[in-house]
């Protein structure tokens, strides 16, 4: 879709987020790239926070995280082989809406 949805300046991780993208082997251009140019996007009612839904190969990259101005701070990220099993569902439930 190549959506960008935020002007982002700054894209900060706080300390859990880079704890799990380490332990789940997802770089910090990966994140990047689905927060600026995502294939789907959806906000958390939840949490208050958006997620960005990039498809890589055979997985998804699920970036969660919110907006302050022109500052993206990344709560967490993990990939899946089942994300369009994941957003339906969360999407059925009402907890993630589509923004996009």
């Amino acid at each position: 879709m190549g959506n960008e949805p935020y002007r982002v300046k700054e894209i900060e991780f706080i300390g859990y987020a880079l704890k799990r993208m380490k332990r789940r082997g997802i770089s910090e251009k990966d994140v990047a790239g689905s927060i600026k140019s995502p294939d789907e996007l959806l906000y958390d009612v939840l949490s208050r926070c958006h997620i960005a839904v990039k498809k890589t190969n055979d997985k998804h990259i699920i970036v969660t995280y919110t907006v302050t101005g022109n500052k993206v701070t990344v709560i967490t990220t993990f990939k899946t082989s089942r994300g369009k099993y994941l957003i339906s569902r969360k999407e059925r439930l009402g907890v993630w809406i589509k923004t996009e």
